[in-house]
């Protein structure tokens, strides 16, 4: 066998492995595709996640601050009700006021709570 024949075949098998690898790579593309989507659209996902998560917590840090601005009555009948998420009635007997009392402390905590907020 001739040596040139030998880099001829030699040089096709390797042009053979390279059509190989980029169908290999085409399929893979393929895949991920079908199961992630685009990739630049994922960036962009996630990138609009991170941002809207962000906004929430700034918004959580405005509202907190917010509520230290009200005065301790109403800072407690808030946390009560909305981040231990306590009933009305149970709120009353950790206060030691009437169901009634907890509603108009609640509605006017809520009310300056919204006036701060805007």
């Amino acid at each position: 066998m001739p040596f040139s024949a030998w880099l001829y075949r030699i040089a096709g098998n390797e042009i053979n492995n390279g059509y190989r690898r980029d169908a290999r790579l085409q399929r893979l593309k393929q895949e991920l595709q079908s199961f992630a989507g685009d990739p630049d659209n994922l960036v962009a996902e996630e990138i609009a996640r991170a941002e809207e998560d962000l906004q929430k917590h700034e918004d959580f840090l405005e509202l907190h601050r917010n509520i230290s601005q009200l005065p301790m009555k109403y800072q407690e009948v808030i946390a009560l009700r909305f981040f231990e998420e306590k009933p009305l009635k149970e709120i009353g007997l950790i206060l030691g006021k009437s169901e009634g009392t907890v509603k108009s402390l609640l509605y006017r905590g809520l009310d300056k709570l919204r006036r701060l907020m805007a």
